[in-house]
């Protein structure tokens, strides 16, 4: 059974974990690219990942707006 994240992401397998959520490799459904995405319980006493996120973003330069991150074009990272 195929597992799909937000409509956007294929599970593929887990690759880690933490005190705050578990870390899978996935693949974007639009073009096949492998993308690393961490999940947290929607049960979770004390929810982290959202501020985690934000944190993030703000550390790599972009700017946060709810759900959705977005990335000023200097703090894009063109290097794997």
């Amino acid at each position: 059974m195929d597992h799909v994240v937000g409509g956007k992401f294929k599970l593929e397998r887990k690759i880690g974990s933490g005190s705050f959520g578990e870390l899978y490799l996935d693949v974007k459904l639009e073009n096949g690219e492998e993308v690393a995405v961490k999940l947290e319980s929607v049960k979770t006493k004390h929810p982290q990942l959202h501020y985690e996120s934000k944190i993030y973003m703000l550390l790599q330069g972009g700017t946060f707006h709810g759900r959705a991150l977005k990335l000023s074009p200097k703090s894009r990272n063109t290097t794997r």
